[in-house]
């Protein structure tokens, strides 16, 4: 990690002391359950990449609603290891440590394009965080660096195709004023109407902020997952 993300966090603080196999039949009652584990993930900041724990989870929800449509919620948690440094300027001594953690919504409505295509338009929402801790010059500090909610929108397309017995293949392609979504990934139907999903995910959340600071910024995370779909 490099020491900006770090120094800023820690400053900042002191001073003020997408998704597996997608459902494609939208018949009225229809719906599947994501659960997903992303593992080896980056949170990449401007200048800055950290690493992912080894706990973050997904969950995602899709309903049909009939007449080709269907509502969809998916949820993306994202926290980084955490970090530690110590800085100092030859007088002042700053250490700590610190982590990162991104909460994110997102709230689509699917239209059938045809068996195994939907389009989409939703509505999402992301957060960015810092738990700090540490000392300045000895004296203790810690707390949380908390971030503003960025609401947006996003329109894409998501669909799956078969690749052999009990396989298929799926993707997702979003774009939005506060975020560009990109899935890829390979599902294997294991039991009647459950399968287990293999992926890779890249999401970029942009014009993030910090409570009291007027900078924005933009937050990629990406990397691979294993999950398990199950559809009703």
């Amino acid at each position: 990690m490099k020491r900006s993300v770090l120094v800023v966090a820690f400053l900042f603080l002191f001073s003020a002391v997408g998704f597996a196999s997608p459902l494609t039949d939208f018949s009225q009652g229809k719906a599947s359950i994501d659960l997903n584990w992303r593992m080896s993930n980056d949170l990449e900041y401007p200048g800055d990449s950290l690493d992912a724990s080894n706990s973050n989870f997904d969950v995602g929800l899709t309903i049909g609603l009939g007449n080709k449509f269907a509502f969809q919620w998916q949820n993306q948690n994202a926290k980084s290891k955490d970090y530690s440094g110590t800085f100092t300027n030859g007088v002042d001594v700053l250490s700590g440590s610190l982590n990162s953690k991104l909460t994110a919504n997102q709230f689509n409505i699917l239209y059938s394009v045809d068996k195994n295509v939907a389009a989409f338009v939703g509505y999402t929402q992301a957060k960015n965080e810092f738990d700090v801790n540490g000392t300045y010059n000895g004296t203790p500090f810690g707390g949380t660096v908390s971030g503003k909610m960025v609401n947006g929108w996003q329109l894409g397309f998501t669909g799956s195709f078969p690749m052999g017995k009990n396989m298929s293949g799926y993707g997702t392609l979003g774009f939005g004023n506060k975020i560009t979504n990109i899935e890829i990934g390979i599902a294997y139907e294991f039991a009647k109407n459950a399968e287990l999903n293999l992926f890779y995910k890249s999401t970029e959340y942009k014009d993030l902020e910090f409570d009291g600071v007027s900078d924005k910024y933009d937050l990629k995370v990406k990397g691979p997952g294993v999950g398990v779909t199950f559809k009703f």
